[in-house]
């Protein structure tokens, strides 16, 4: 068979774009109606984001344009990052705002990498859970900087939750040493607990 390299922790980082921060001025309200009746793809946008937000105000709607217009969204991501951001119940529009903003400057901007991305989110948030007593951390959900690091453990690293329930006791619970630890380990190829016990 061919020996597949396998590639070390610190090669696999993650491609951001830089990307255009939403402009100060928003569309106004005329503009957003004629551009509705102009191009029938916004007008399903709006219908859908209807059918998912209720109704909702200018703001919320000059927003979805200038995402649709800046960052180029197909209608699906668009109409995909709604429905998540409903799920979440952060429907505001600084909430859809800034996940907008990260998709974006992360390049994820067709169904395809929206769909691997909300498995992640998921896989982060059932791990949050899994080890949050561990931590020591008691929000319901992760805070965006503890979603960074389990990013890494349980998505780009596919860690265990057991593995990093014992690297977070090592480490007294601080996640910058546990993330080094865990690093460290993944690099070595172990994978659980009792690994690190026979190393």
């Amino acid at each position: 068979g061919n020996a597949r390299v396998i590639p070390t922790v610190e090669e696999k980082k993650e491609t951001t774009v830089s990307v255009k921060k939403l402009p100060v001025k928003k569309p106004t309200q005329r503009e957003i109606a004629q551009r509705l009746v102009a191009e029938p793809e916004l007008e399903i946008i709006y219908k859908e984001a209807q059918g998912i937000l209720g109704t909702f105000g200018y703001d919320t709607q000059a927003l979805i344009l200038m995402i649709y217009d800046y960052y180029g969204f197909p209608p699906e991501v668009i109409i995909t990052l709604l429905q998540h951001q409903k799920c979440e119940g952060k429907t505001s529009s600084a909430a859809i705002k800034s996940r907008a903003e990260d998709w974006a400057k992360r390049g994820i901007d067709s169904l395809d990498l929206v769909e691997k991305e909300l498995l992640a989110l998921e896989k982060i948030n059932a791990f949050y859970n899994e080890i949050k007593v561990a931590a020591g951390l008691d929000s319901a959900s992760p805070t965006p900087r503890v979603a960074k690091f389990l990013r890494d453990w349980a998505v780009n690293w596919d860690c265990s939750a057991d593995l990093v329930r014992y690297a977070l006791e090592e480490c007294n619970k601080t996640l910058t040493d546990t993330n080094k630890l865990l690093k460290k380990w993944v690099n070595q190829g172990i994978k659980s607990p009792d690994q690190v016990q026979e190393k």
